[in-house]
């Protein structure tokens, strides 16, 4: 059953219904690349106000949804559960802050509306992320204009702070990289097979290793000298050889993938990037 907003409000009824004390409502969300999710935004007493969202789910009718949202309502974090301060004082935030990547063009809008705070990486733009532990889980939330103003600190001093903390909080997951690093004497775990998938220990928001001090050369080293990366998503890259193929038949492939194969919010670009080891500099191919 496909769920579109006069359905999502149904359902915000019925679960109104059961719940009782809490206030439910629909709330449409926009997602990385102007991707737009519909939810239901419940909030209560605790002050924590989960949004569970409605697009995906596999029902067969309302009451269904309903029981989902339900069960998933009854399984989300609690008040108790979550330390505000690792958002609020910063220095706590610093320590938990990570680096991501998404395209720049198809998040003009969302990055504007939202104010939140951005650097140009290319055609990219790199976001600020401060990772949360909600109980058993982890979450994040992106740093904006009012957090930043909240912590009383520049633009500058939070790049700094990502830099040092990303790679500490959201370590590289390739081995062989892993060694080279290790080698160079900055700290990362160590495994034992090569790959050619790039990203970080958590598979989220991994595209943005190679903003890492040394990962570019590092790659550049088992690759024995130039090399594309091809951005599979925002969650990792591929890095392959010069000869595997032209820009052009690269960027044929990107696309096509991207419309099929990847989540339309996960995408983050349609083109592959070159990196050029002489000049340790990365450019659009």
């Amino acid at each position: 059953m496909k769920i579109g907003e006069k359905r999502a409000t149904q359902i915000a009824e019925i679960v109104t219904e059961k719940l009782g004390n809490v206030t439910v409502s629909v709330n449409t969300v926009t997602k990385n690349n102007g991707q737009k999710k519909i939810g239901l935004l419940i909030e209560d007493s605790t002050g924590i106000s989960p949004v569970i969202y409605l697009d995906d789910m596999k029902v067969r009718g309302l009451t269904e949804a309903a029981e989902r949202v339900l069960m998933l309502y009854s399984g989300s974090a609690k008040a108790d559960e979550i330390d505000s301060t690792t958002i609020t004082d910063w220095n706590k935030a610093k320590e938990n802050l990570v680096l991501a990547l998404v395209n720049k063009s198809t998040n003009e809008k969302w990055l504007k509306e939202k104010e939140i705070i951005y650097k140009d990486f290319l055609d990219l733009a790199i976001i600020y992320k401060v990772v949360i532990q909600i109980g058993s889980q982890t979450g994040a939330t992106t740093v904006d204009k009012k957090l930043l103003n909240r912590w009383g600190i520049t633009e500058e001093e939070l790049d700094r702070a990502a830099r040092e903390s990303s790679p500490k909080k959201a370590p590289v997951n390739n081995p062989t990289l892993m060694n080279i690093l290790n080698d160079a004497g900055i700290s990362a775990p160590m495994m034992p097979e090569p790959f050619t998938i790039v990203t970080n220990k958590a598979a989220a928001n991994g595209a943005a290793v190679i903003l890492y001090d040394g990962v570019l050369d590092a790659l550049s080293k088992t690759k024995g000298g130039d090399f594309y990366i091809i951005p599979s998503s925002i969650h990792e890259v591929l890095a392959i050889d010069t000869f595997d193929g032209s820009p052009a038949a690269l960027n044929n492939m990107i696309r096509s993938v991207n419309e099929t194969q990847v989540a339309p919010e996960e995408v983050l670009a349609d083109h592959a990037y070159f990196y050029d080891a002489s000049a340790k500099e990365l450019k659009i191919a």
